[in-house]
């Protein structure tokens, strides 16, 4: 069966003429919204594209990104076996800093590690803040929802000439449906909810500072890894559509 992409309009014309170079595989190009996919590559807000993963199957949403051909490929890889999901191996560090997360005191102390001698520059508005803003997030998650019985989380942010990857890996496995369910109710109401432990916008927060979150169910723990690309084509990153991508979990 070949892998199906859905485009949500002609803007995406660009696709059809991509040579991928990956033997086997059927591409199919649609307009459709509705129905389920492998591959869904869209340009609607971030909204409609929660939406559209809360109503379907689908794993693999790619947003109006700055490097299409790239994710394209690499989740072509994988559907096809022809490639792991081996995301240690799609970075050539220059640069790599890791934590591991204790105390939420200690927060300014590690982030100062992680960021030093991060390049900030090239990048969009505020590099650093939105940094400090996503590592936050995954700091204090992992400080309200780890368990005392379970390992501390860890961050590492690795750098190369192309882009930046924070990669947060918590001790604790996550159901794809939560995590749909977390973003789609954080973009819906955009306040901070009245129940349970945390207020609900932290991965949404970090959804919007990201041109693509890969979210990887292991043996043990769950890792999440955001990348953002060194790319003048979006100046402003609340503008990007970004892109999401689940491996391995399950509800």
């Amino acid at each position: 069966m070949g892998i199906e992409f859905k485009i949500e309009n002609s803007k995406f014309n660009e696709v059809e003429t991509l040579d991928f170079q990956v033997p086997n595989v059927n591409l199919k190009i649609s307009d459709e919204l509705s129905g389920s996919c492998d591959i869904f590559l869209s340009r609607y807000e971030t909204l409609v594209n929660i939406k559209y993963l809360k109503d379907n199957r689908t794993n693999h949403l790619i947003g109006s990104s700055p490097c299409l051909e790239d994710e394209i490929t690499n989740i072509i890889s994988y559907l096809t076996k022809q490639k792991p999901n081996n995301f240690e191996s799609r970075i050539n560090s220059k640069k790599s800093n890791k934590v591991t997360i204790n105390l939420e005191k200690e927060f300014d102390q590690k982030c100062n590690i992680l960021l030093k001698g991060i390049d900030l520059k090239d990048y969009h508005d505020s590099f650093e803040n939105k940094l400090k803003l996503i590592t936050n997030e995954f700091y204090t998650n992992d400080i309200f929802h780890r368990l005392s019985t379970q390992k501390h989380g860890e961050i590492e942010i690795s750098q190369d000439e192309y882009k930046t990857i924070v990669h947060y890996k918590s001790y604790t496995r996550v159901a794809k449906s939560s995590i749909i369910d977390s973003l789609y109710r954080a973009a819906i109401e955009k306040t901070p909810r009245q129940e349970g432990r945390g207020a609900g916008l932290g991965l949404y927060l970090i959804f919007q500072n990201c041109d693509r979150l890969h979210i990887v169910a292991n043996e043990d723990s769950t890792s999440f890894y955001l990348y953002i690309e060194k790319n003048k084509r979006y100046k402003e990153i609340s503008k990007r559509i970004p892109s999401i991508s689940f491996y391995n979990l399950k509800d």
